[in-house]
C-alpha cells in the first residue's frame, strides 16, 4: 500500500502539521484506526502534564460551616473540610498491614530427657 504525506490540522492549536508517509505506515502496521489529532508540539505538551485545570466544586465545610472549594466531587454522607479545618486535624498514624505471625522453629525436643 502506498502512502503519501498528508496535511492535518491540530485540534489544540489549529496549526497544520504533516502526517508523513512513514507515520501512516506505522499507524497501519499497528492497526491504529484514527489519524493523529495533535501536532508533535501539542502532543508533547499534553503528555508531559501541561497545565491541566482541576475541576473545583463549591461546598460548605462540615466543621465550621464556611463556604469553600474542593478539587473533587464530594460523596454524600462524608464530611468535607475547608483547608484550615483539614490542617487542624491530628495526623493519622501510618499503620502497616498486620504482620503474619512468625512461626519460628521450636526448640528441638530431646527424646531421652524428661
Amino acid at each position: 500500500m502506498a502512502f503519501t504525506d498528508r496535511i492535518l490540522t491540530c485540534v489544540d492549536c489549529g496549526e497544520d502539521f504533516v502526517f508523513t508517509a512513514g507515520e501512516q505506515l506505522f499507524f497501519h502496521d499497528k492497526q491504529f484506526m484514527n489519524d493523529p489529532k495533535r501536532c508533535k508540539a501539542c502532543k508533547a505538551k499534553r503528555s508531559s502534564g501541561g497545565s491541566r485545570v482541576r475541576a473545583e466544586t463549591r461546598t460548605t465545610c462540615s466543621e465550621c460551616g464556611e463556604e469553600t472549594t474542593v478539587p473533587f466531587k464530594p460523596t454524600q454522607g462524608r464530611p468535607v473540610l475547608c483547608r484550615s479545618c483539614f490542617q487542624k486535624q491530628p495526623a493519622k498514624p501510618v499503620t502497616e498491614p498486620a504482620a503474619a505471625e512468625t512461626h519460628e522453629p521450636a526448640e528441638p525436643v530431646s527424646a531421652g530427657t524428661n
